[in-house]
């Protein structure tokens, strides 16, 4: 049993690194680095740091491109990490925010976004929309 979290970790790292996704993760996370402290200048402090570093990112992939060996990261990115924060930034909670709710709370969170995105889903697929 004590070999399940190592064995676990292992799993997890060779995961990240071998499909690479952690360097798409690192790319996106110095690109938010970036972006909140842009934030932090009075004439772009009325934009939000995720607003920032979308238009970083778009400056970044149409001034300098983007690798091609970043290209599935980035994709990882936007559909599972982008997606999560935009539920949470909806809900205008951050993570830690959601822990200090508690048991009952962090599931009330869970079972209300879950039943959002199925409803968002099975909606978008009546009107057509993926």
């Amino acid at each position: 049993m004590a070999n399940l979290p190592q064995k676990f970790n292992s799993e997890v790292v060779n995961t990240l690194t071998s499909n690479g996704i952690a360097a798409g993760i690192l790319l996106n996370y110095g690109l938010t680095v970036l972006a909140e402290s842009l934030q932090k200048i009075p004439s772009l402090s009325l934009f939000s740091s995720l607003i920032l570093a979308r238009l970083l990112g778009i400056l970044v992939k149409n001034i300098t491109g983007v690798p091609k060996f970043f290209q599935p990261k980035i994709t990882f990115s936007q559909k599972r990490i982008l997606r999560l924060s935009i539920i949470l930034l909806g809900l205008r909670l951050s993570l830690p925010q959601v822990f200090a709710f508690g048991p009952i709370g962090l599931g009330i969170v869970l079972a209300t976004l879950v039943s959002t995105f199925i409803f968002t889903c099975s909606f978008g697929r009546e009107l057509g929309v993926n």
